[in-house]
């Protein structure tokens, strides 16, 4: 069963719409999500043929209803959270993929390019506790970025990784509460692998 977003997700979803364009003239007269497989969940694996890439998800995971998330211009792939929508006493860990257009935003070669536009979108409640790094994650450069967010007396961790293929800027994000929150982020997050 599929469930609702966390609002965490949502919002910093919203956030990365830097260089997102919902504006069909560019596309031919039709919507970026009408060119663009969304991907599917097989057997605990999310594989996406358009972007040619593949993310084992962890068994115990819920998998998220993308039409829960925030509309922001992106093409939702995925998302995933430790308890689903439950009301846990601790973080609900989460990860979620998205795809952004590019066609508006030529400079924007890299991840770390996108990433570097995202940054001037944080608001002052979020920290960066780690500017932007490259990483190899599937055999593809990824830029990474991780941030802070305290709420309610609570710290949530952020991470949040972008690779840009031609036209398009692929995008996860996670969030975790505790440190082994962060290996099973990790985890999924050096499970992706693209198509050769």
């Amino acid at each position: 069963m599929k469930q609702k977003a966390p609002p965490l997700i949502a919002t910093v979803l919203t956030l990365l719409v830097a260089g997102c364009s919902k504006n069909p003239s560019l596309w031919g007269g039709v919507s970026p999500k009408e060119i663009i497989d969304a991907g599917k969940i097989t057997s605990g694996t999310y594989y996406n043929p358009f972007f040619e890439f593949a993310v084992k998800l962890p068994p115990d995971w819920k998998v998220l209803d993308p039409n829960s998330l925030k509309e922001t211009g992106a093409i939702h792939l995925f998302a995933i959270s430790k308890y689903g929508d439950a009301n846990t006493p601790q973080h609900n860990a989460d990860l979620s993929c998205s795809a952004f257009s590019l066609r508006t935003t030529p400079n924007v070669i890299t991840g770390a390019d996108y990433l570097a536009g995202v940054k001037d979108l944080i608001p002052p409640d979020i920290t960066i506790t780690q500017d932007i790094t490259t990483q190899q994650i599937g055999g593809r450069r990824f830029a990474v970025m991780r941030t802070d967010r305290t709420k309610n007396n609570m710290t949530v961790h952020q991470v949040v990784a972008a690779t840009a293929i031609p036209g398009w800027a692929l995008v996860c994000f996670g969030s975790y509460g505790t440190d082994d929150e962060q290996k099973e982020v990790q985890q999924v997050l050096d499970s992706i692998k693209f198509d050769q």
